[in-house]
């Protein structure tokens, strides 16, 4: 939302989802050799047994989750910002996953082992369609974000224009729509240079 202001770009910020805690159990630090976060909701609803890890490299997706592990004293040590196959690309070791309950699959090849640890889960919010209108640009961060946008908006697809932060997320949207864009790379940045583009 900055970022689009910055731009001088009227928006509105629709919140599809709110992170929940769950019950978890740590594993022994000691199995593994860097610790994964690919989200900072893991950061944020890990609680108090994150500590455990601190004395692991952190491996993150993303520039804010590094910042979000980095505050809550972790040593950042490897950040990707392609995802998690980019980011364990010829990677190898034991990597304890903190992630959500709902998660792509791990990349496998020889000498990497990814355990995941579901930590908290993304519950849907309400939202009612007509807080969209009936047209615009919506910037689309996640499979089951454009899922449930392409179910909201089903009647007025035709005059919605969708920046979307990948080629999976894009399809994930289905067709209809006036225009569909996907960003270069996936960072918030290069989505709000796309809708900027698209404003002028």
């Amino acid at each position: 939302m900055r970022r689009l202001a910055a731009q001088g770009l009227p928006a509105h910020s629709v919140p599809l989802f709110q992170g929940e805690p769950l019950p978890w159990t740590a594993p022994p630090s000691d199995n593994f050799d860097a610790l994964m976060l690919t989200s900072a909701n893991a950061q944020r609803h890990a609680g108090q047994e994150l500590a455990c890890y601190g004395q692991l490299p952190l491996w993150a997706v993303g520039a804010t989750t590094a910042s979000a592990a980095h505050d809550a004293g972790l040593a950042v040590s490897r950040v990707g910002n392609g995802g998690v196959a980019e980011l364990l690309e010829g990677a190898k070791g034991r990597i304890l996953w903190l992630c959500g309950e709902a998660r792509t699959t791990p990349p496998a090849h020889a000498g990497l082992t990814v355990t995941p640890v579901p930590v908290y889960r993304m519950a849907e919010t309400s939202v009612l369609p007509d807080r969209f209108g009936t047209r615009g640009i919506i910037l689309l961060h996640s499979v089951r974000a454009a899922r449930r946008i392409a179910g909201l908006v089903c009647d007025h697809r035709g005059t919605f224009t969708l920046v979307a932060i990948s080629a999976e997320v894009a399809n994930a949207a289905g067709d209809g729509w006036q225009c569909v864009r996907i960003a270069s790379s996936p960072t918030d940045a290069e989505m709000v240079a796309v809708t900027a583009q698209l404003c002028q």
